[in-house]
């Protein structure tokens, strides 16, 4: 550049930098200028300006605007030549560098990402030499898992972050992910123990990896810690344990059934009560072993909480045993269900109650005999409820008296339907005390109806069954309005 003449002379690799055609662009300092990036124009002026009034060389790298938009990055150095008195000309060199610095700037990016994920990543990660096996860096997660500062663990060699006993298999397995890495080039996993400072070992889930940077490779150990999945682990081996224990040897019977009600498991209470062995029944339908009769109220209480409507049920079937005998069951239903809440398998268990059907079934025929000798007398209600107060008769003196029918009332509860508006709860327990002991007690109520008022004479009794066992209990009301 002829400074004193503003002249300037370009080689045709500066041309082509431009984006110019060699020697037809009118090559003055203004329009070299005016080529340069608006953002970085006043730069390169002052860069310039400084070189010629110090008399004094410049480089610098700024970026230029081609004839068709596009933007280059460029160096340019230059010197001065001065006489006695100014600067008369300035000779220096244009280099396109656009794709090596933006090779460094998307390295630079590359590094600074990888260290806001290093240094604020919540699991723990060491750098080690894949070499020596020593730790060069290690993120602040790894400070706080191993309760020390950074600097006490960089220089460690990495079979020093697990308790001595481990030191020897540690640096095998270090060797061990070293080869595979190197072998399969992917991530390696593995579960281990981490000696903190004060002395106590945190399970770790340790996932490793070789990675390079600038040519030179790095071994990367991200350790997790895992002590609250070992925590819940164990619990729920705790939990299992105590279902299979609950499962195998509980006194009913037990049974884990599939949604195509196909029998999967079943325990020993189970068989025993039905007569069958464990291999006969895994694989057999519930409806093979369960009188026709009742299976159409099971399946659809099943499709009910299928269907998410209700989440356990209870019933009472019949069973067919071995030798063809019928088996009454009380059955409570639950539900296995996935992360989602869907059914998988259903829980079942029996409770044999046979011998209180037999009994009800026994008090049925005793009442009906009373029935039949009281029916005649057009004032008594007779009624009869199980142990639990379940009405198990009803007779048509009482519909007239009480106000239900007997295809309503039977098998509700005697104590809720009937006494429970009129007498005390605690009453209620002491009258039921008696009868257990005495067998028999004796009451007036007044009974308010629509049509007018009852006053009724009522004796409560027992029932007892052929081996002198309370079954029951006998409601005997007189009208004596």
């Amino acid at each position: 550049w002829d400074v004193t003449n503003n002249e300037l002379w370009w080689s045709d690799e500066i041309y082509r930098i431009f984006g110019l055609t060699p020697q037809k662009f009118g090559a003055t300092y203004k329009t070299f200028l005016n080529s340069v990036h608006p953002d970085d124009r006043e730069f390169v002026k002052s860069s310039i300006e400084q070189a010629l009034y110090e008399k004094n060389y410049y480089s610098i790298v700024h970026r230029i605007i081609l004839p068709n938009g596009s933007e280059r990055i460029v160096h340019e150095q230059a010197e001065t030549t001065c006489d006695d008195k100014q600067t008369i000309r300035m000779v220096g060199t244009v280099q396109d560098i656009t794709k090596r610095q933006r090779a460094e700037m998307a390295l630079q990016e590359s590094e600074e990402r990888f260290r806001a994920l290093f240094e604020y990543a919540p699991d723990a990660i060491f750098l080690a030499d894949p070499e020596s096996g020593k730790i060069i860096d290690a993120n602040p997660a790894a400070s706080q898992l191993l309760l020390k500062p950074r600097e006490e663990i960089v220089g460690l060699h990495q079979s020093q972050l697990h308790p001595p006993f481990l030191e020897q298999s540690s640096k095998a397995q270090f060797l061990e992910h070293h080869r595979l890495a190197l072998e399969t080039k992917k991530t390696t996993r593995v579960e281990y123990v981490v000696l903190r400072s004060d002395g106590r070992e945190i399970p770790v889930e340790i996932l490793a990896h070789i990675f390079h940077i600038q040519g030179k490779p790095f071994f990367q150990g991200v350790f997790r810690d895992i002590s609250e999945r070992r925590q819940a682990e164990k619990k729920l081996r705790r939990s299992e344990e105590r279902f299979r224990k609950i499962f195998e040897e509980g006194p009913i019977g037990m049974t884990i059934v599939d949604l195509e009600h196909r029998i999967i498991q079943v325990n020993k209470a189970f068989c025993q009560m039905l007569g069958y062995t464990a291999s006969e029944l895994v694989g057999t339908k519930i409806a093979d072993i369960s009188y026709p009769e009742d299976m159409p109220k099971n399946r659809e209480l099943i499709k009910q909480a299928i269907n998410g409507d209700i989440s356990s049920y209870q019933m009472e079937k019949r069973y067919i045993k071995k030798d063809g005998n019928l088996l009454w069951g009380k059955l409570t239903v639950s539900f296995f269900h996935n992360e989602e809440g869907i059914p998988l398998y259903l829980l079942a268990m029996v409770e044999d109650i046979t011998e209180r059907k037999l009994a009800e079934e026994a008090v049925l025929e005793k009442t009906a005999f009373i029935d039949s000798i009281l029916r005649s007398s057009i004032n008594m209600a007779i009624a009869a409820t199980d142990l639990d107060f379940r009405i198990t008769y009803y007779n048509s003196i009482a519909e007239k008296i009480f106000g239900y029918k007997t295809e309503e009332i039977l098998g509700q509860n005697f104590i809720e339907t009937h006494i429970k508006k009129t007498i005390e709860p605690a009453k209620i327990a002491e009258v039921i005390e008696i009868i257990k002991k005495t067998e028999e007690y004796q009451y007036n109520v007044k009974q308010e109806k629509k049509e007018g008022t009852y006053y009724l004479e009522s004796r409560v009794s027992s029932i007892l069954d052929k081996n002198n066992q309370l079954v029951g209990f006998l409601l005997v009301s007189n009208d004596i309005t």
